[in-house]
């Protein structure tokens, strides 16, 4: 579906100019499925792939189950309170983002 220069071009790219952060925030910001996909397929380190992978997907696994915990034990305090720090924090990753994005 994709040409082999394309993927060449990608490939080089990829492996020259993206830093860890630059994986990390691919990794954070789309389904997780897909940075799986296309780092395979570029033959990013796969190392990385997994210390990326683990620093985005662990604190998400650990407020899912707490958040689900509450739930089903009925602590309204505690599922209020992690829900409402999941989306301040949220908030102010995308307005920082958007700050540094109109700078």
């Amino acid at each position: 579906m994709i040409g082999d220069n394309v993927i060449a071009n990608w490939e080089t790219r990829i492996t020259q100019q993206a830093s860890f952060a630059h994986i990390l925030a691919f990794q954070a910001v789309v389904p997780s499925e897909i940075p799986g996909y296309i780092l395979g397929l570029l033959r990013y380190r796969f190392l990385l792939y997994i210390i990326a992978l683990a620093i985005t997907e662990v604190p998400y696994a650990v407020v899912a189950v707490y958040l689900g915990e509450s739930f089903l034990n009925r602590q309204t305090g505690v599922f209020v309170g992690l829900g409402v720090t999941v989306l301040l924090l949220a908030g102010f990753v995308w307005l920082r983002a958007r700050s540094r994005a109109s700078s």
